[in-house]
């Protein structure tokens, strides 16, 4: 018998049942190893489905709680073994919650826990295109709220267009050896071809891949040319620099098209300051923008991630081959007001759904 099922016959609380999936742990994205993220998910088929009906509103607000948290990047559960990447501590600390916990808090985790899929959660090897049983490629121009980008070394849940098909803002946890090396949301220039996608942002490709198990996705819209999102009015009043308009969204009245006020410009400006610079463990990281691209550097003998021997560079970002980890700007303190408010209210309304559907 699958302890999966063994589970479910026994009627063990859904906490409990998770706690017993921590030993099945393995990297998610930050493995140091030339070919990628290769071990795939656990074996047990359950673990491609969702513990319960989730919304890609739901999906966007629960990474949300981990961008707000800063929730670092773990390659194992909370108080495990982390020994993976050189990069990682030994054994993975971070803020203790009962739900997050089970889970890698690695990129591939972070995706897992938004789509609400079991802990520890899949690996990149786990999801379209290498493994298509509850993830299916898709044109890069359809992404919407609560999709993905993944390759073999590296995958980041899509928030929302900026710039239909030019620029968009993403969810990831980078790395133990990036900057910030927590959850965090960016906003990127972008190149589509097909179902392939090349963000500016760390100079990565990736296929644009759609979890099955959401049971809506909201739609784009576009306000006087100004791209946007239909969510309802309550989330997008608690976002600065961001107004709703009625009539350009399906549903019900109060879901609507929210965008920034000054067409993006509120958003990118949150995101990326034309004269922000960091400095990384090691060596100097230097990030600047200019006509919304990013381009960033490392001096000799910044970290890799991978043992952390040399610096290394291209022409958007540092990042170790194999790795989740990338030299990058921290997002500011007003994105990540932002973030936090517009969660806490996605929170409210997905726990009163969820009350409804118990009554």
């Amino acid at each position: 018998m699958r302890i999966s099922s063994f589970i479910e016959r026994a009627g063990l609380p859904t906490r409990i049942a998770l706690a017993l999936f921590v030993s099945l742990s393995a990297a998610g994205c930050g493995v140091s190893n030339p070919g990628g993220d290769t071990r795939g998910p656990a074996k047990d088929e359950d673990l491609g489905t969702s513990v319960a009906p989730l919304t890609a509103e739901d999906a966007i607000s629960r990474a949300t709680e981990w961008v707000t948290a800063k929730l670092l990047y773990c390659q194992s559960p909370n108080g495990a073994s982390d020994t993976i990447d050189p990069a990682c501590p030994s054994v993975c600390h971070r803020m203790a919650n009962a739900e997050w916990d089970p889970y890698r808090s690695d990129c591939s985790g972070l995706v897992s826990w938004a789509w609400g899929l079991p802990a520890p959660g899949r690996t990149t090897a786990g999801f379209a295109p290498f493994q298509t049983d509850i993830t299916h490629e898709i044109q890069a121009s359809q992404l919407a709220p609560g999709d993905a980008v993944n390759n073999s070394d590296h995958v980041m849940l899509f928030k929302a267009w900026v710039t239909p098909g030019s620029k968009a803002t993403f969810i990831e946890e980078p790395g133990c050896s990036a900057n910030p090396n927590y959850a965090h949301e960016f906003t990127s220039t972008v190149t589509l071809n097909g179902t392939s996608i090349t963000v500016a942002y760390n100079g990565m490709t990736f296929s644009a891949i759609r979890y099955g198990g959401l049971t809506a996705t909201p739609p784009p819209c576009t306000a006087n040319g100004v791209a946007g999102t239909c969510i309802d009015t309550s989330v997008c009043s608690t976002m600065p620099g961001y107004h709703a308009t009625a009539g350009l969204c399906p549903g019900p009245t109060d879901e609507q098209c929210c965008t920034p006020t000054n067409g993006g410009s509120t958003t990118a400006s949150s995101t990326h300051s034309a004269s922000a610079a960091t400095t990384s463990s090691g060596g100097q990281t230097t990030t600047s923008a200019s006509g919304g691209q990013q381009t960033t550097t490392a001096g000799a003998g910044g970290a890799t991630g991978a043992g952390g021997a040399g610096g290394a560079s291209n022409a958007n970002v540092v990042r170790s081959k194999g790795t989740c980890a990338m030299s990058v700007s921290t997002p500011s303190n007003t994105l990540l007001a932002i973030v936090g408010a517009a969660g806490l209210v996605l929170a409210r309304r997905r726990r009163a759904r969820a009350t409804e559907r118990r009554a």
